[in-house]
């Protein structure tokens, strides 16, 4: 299979490597879509130092189970999926203490095992959700979406009726979008002002900030991770690494064959 390889930080090359195949428990999948994230910019650039180069990044990640590893119902070949990334153990202390996200075994699809910028993905099974009747340009938000859901769960308290979400990045976006269709009133701000008037663009703004006015059900991670970056010096201090990413990509979307559900 095509697998988008970090051979050091800061490079990647399209090359071919072995299909994964799927283990007790596990489903592999053929990868439809992979949203890009802050974490996949870290690795990229060094900051998060890959286990092994070359190395497969990506988590956010979508597609259709086409095998099975033993103790899989046969049935899940053919439905389309969305990966969960992280595996906790669900038996150390943390996890008993149901604190997933501080697994001391935890796995991380791109992180600490391989990622998911490749034409197949290996994931347990119980990680890889089945929801067809989603659109690709939605599937590929569940999972930053999921983080602003579980943000707003964890609050354990009434919103307000209004809000300022600070930082316009794609889980910026996400949480305006959330806030507003549960009736909060948004502003938002970025020390980027691309990030500004794209938001003011795309949702709709009031004296000058992004105070966006409507909700959209659909929102691609392709669109709204383009506007990233942290502050105009973060941007200036990353720009060579931000157009070798964006290149790589762009050859690696170009590599990937169109997605279709029933492909």
């Amino acid at each position: 299979m095509k697998a988008a390889l970090l051979v050091e930080p800061g490079t990647i090359v399209i090359d071919e490597v072995p299909d994964p195949e799927p283990g007790p428990g596990e489903v592999r999948i053929a990868v439809g879509g992979v949203g890009l994230c802050g974490s996949d910019m870290s690795v990229f650039s060094g900051r998060w130092k890959a286990p092994a180069y070359p190395w497969i990044m990506g988590h956010e990640a979508f597609g259709v189970v086409e095998a099975v590893g033993p103790g899989v119902p046969p049935e899940r070949v053919g439905q389309t999926v969305v990966v969960e990334p992280n595996a906790s153990c669900f038996t150390c202390e943390q996890c008993i203490r149901g604190w997933t996200s501080a697994c001391v075994r935890r796995q991380s699809v791109g992180m600490n095992r391989p990622g998911a910028l490749a034409e197949r993905l290996v994931v347990p099974g119980r990680l890889a959700w089945s929801m067809p009747e989603l659109p690709a340009a939605d599937l590929v938000c569940v999972e930053p979406t999921t983080v602003v859901l579980a943000a707003l769960r964890r609050l354990e308290a009434p919103l307000p009726d209004a809000a300022l979400v600070v930082g316009l990045g794609g889980q910026g976006l996400v949480m305006s979008l959330a806030l507003l269709a549960r009736g909060v009133a948004v502003s938002a701000e970025d020390l980027n002002r691309d990030r500004v008037a794209f938001a003011v663009r795309s949702r709709g703004a009031a004296d000058g900030q992004a105070t966006m006015a409507a909700v959209s059900t659909s929102l691609s991670t392709r669109w709204a991770r383009r506007h990233r970056w942290p502050s105009r010096s973060a941007a200036s201090r990353s720009a060579a690494r931000c157009s070798a990413w964006a290149s790589t990509v762009a050859r690696w979307t170009s590599a990937l064959r169109p997605w279709s559900a029933t492909s």
